[in-house]
């Protein structure tokens, strides 16, 4: 049998946790009904979307060096939480060939993401290698789309910049944007 308690305010009967139910127990809040948090919510779940951001890129490039350089894809991004997770997905277009060299691993390229100066973690994604059998011609020119991800706790509110970097095998030329095609960026910022 369902009963209605009117009240304006429970407390607890001593200390300072309350109860409202027992485990396996669904409470239900109505339709039109507002819950307003005041102090700190726990236990909720997290991973709501709290930002997101996108930046793209056309201009094409090119690096022939083994040193990561910026691609021009990057974004300023401020985190609202410390304590949040942010979520980064970059997509690239490339070209990778041979400088010409007997190097057959010279159709090498690699990209990461940097947050900053420093690239972040598991962000790294190598492309065009073993596509090509000649280890002398500067042709067959490889090409690709490179899709890269990378996560971190935020840490702090303050700003930083991710950015989409490329380098090649010091054997190879790798081209970004190529053709002019855009590059992507997104940030998405979660509560946790």
């Amino acid at each position: 049998m369902a009963s209605t308690i009117y009240v304006d305010k429970l407390d607890p009967q001593s200390g300072t946790a309350l109860e409202i139910g027992s485990s396996g127990d669904t409470i239900t809040i109505p339709s039109g009904a507002t819950i307003t948090n005041s102090g700190t919510a726990t236990g909720f779940g997290g991973g709501k979307l709290v930002q997101y951001a996108i930046a793209s890129d056309s201009s094409a490039g090119t690096n022939g060096t083994s040193s990561f350089a910026t691609t021009g894809l990057e974004h300023a991004f401020t985190p609202t939480d410390a304590n949040n997770k942010i979520f980064i997905q970059c997509y690239t277009p490339w070209a990778a060939e041979n400088d010409g060299s007997t190097d057959a691993s010279g159709r090498t390229g690699y990209f990461a993401i940097y947050k900053d100066s420093s690239i972040m973690s598991d962000s790294q994604s190598a492309f065009g290698q073993d596509m090509a059998a000649s280890s002398t011609a500067a042709l067959p020119r490889n090409y690709g789309t490179s899709l890269l991800y990378a996560t971190e706790t935020a840490g702090s509110t303050s700003a930083r910049t991710y950015k989409l970097m490329a380098k090649g095998s010091g054997a190879s030329v790798v081209s970004f944007n190529y053709s002019g095609w855009d590059s992507y960026m997104i940030i998405w910022e979660l509560e946790v």
